[in-house]
């Protein structure tokens, strides 16, 4: 009898955590790239330049829209022939990009959360045909996307600390290559001591979603 009870408590904890598991990798509703700010629509697959001519030689960024969820700015760097279109969803702190060429022409757009590349980046031919794709979502290597990542490292650092970056990464030893998630998090500076705020990084199995590791770092990634 007692065996037997040992036996389905073993089962009820393996189940548990196959659960605590799967609830990161069977889908990317976390993640969300259904949203709106991930679909390039057909207005924005050309750019009006005459419209903007003007304003584009004075250099700096033209502000499209400004409000406390949603901002879209374009700019052309001095001497550059590229025209950028950058719209930021502050909310979800989702950066879309599509790049122009003098025509008005879209080159290629892409997402970015902070400095990450997320989704999928498109370039296009000098007719508006999709010609290439990279999958920066990598699910295969990263089957626990970014935004997962950053929900387990949510339930892992106290609430006054503050995560400030995310990257990929692998692990290499002489049995396999583990690819790995890199949250960085800043722990703030206690008043009543002269110490510098400390910063960590959980470093995180992007298959499975296990801590590997805590390590505390010197300086801010990039």
């Amino acid at each position: 009898m007692k065996t037997y009870c040992i036996t389905i408590i073993t089962i009820c904890i393996c189940i548990t955590a196959c659960d605590s598991t799967k609830q990161f990798t069977t889908n990317d509703t976390l993640c969300n790239y259904d949203d709106p700010i991930f679909t390039i629509t057909q207005e924005e697959m050309t750019f009006d330049i005459d419209r903007y001519k003007k304003q584009l030689k004075k250099g700096g960024n033209i502000i499209i829209e400004n409000n406390d969820s949603y901002t879209n700015i374009i700019y052309q760097w001095k001497g550059d022939s590229v025209i950028t279109n950058k719209q930021t969803d502050k909310q979800a702190n989702i950066e879309k990009t599509i790049k122009y060429d003098t025509k008005g022409q879209s080159l290629v757009s892409y997402f970015m959360y902070h400095s990450i590349l997320i989704n999928k980046a498109t370039y296009y031919d000098n007719i508006g045909n999709i010609n290439k794709v990279i999958d920066h979502r990598q699910a295969d290597k990263y089957p626990i996307c970014y935004k997962e990542a950053l929900k387990i490292t949510e339930g892992l650092k106290r609430k006054r600390d503050s995560i400030f970056a995310i990257t990929r990464d692998s692990l290499v030893t002489d049995v396999k290559k583990t690819y790995v998630w890199k949250v960085f998090i800043d722990e703030p500076q206690d008043p009543e001591v002269t110490q510098h705020a400390k910063s960590w990084c959980y470093v995180i199995n992007a298959q499975t979603g296990k801590v590997i590791k805590k390590v505390k770092v010197t300086a801010n990634p990039g």
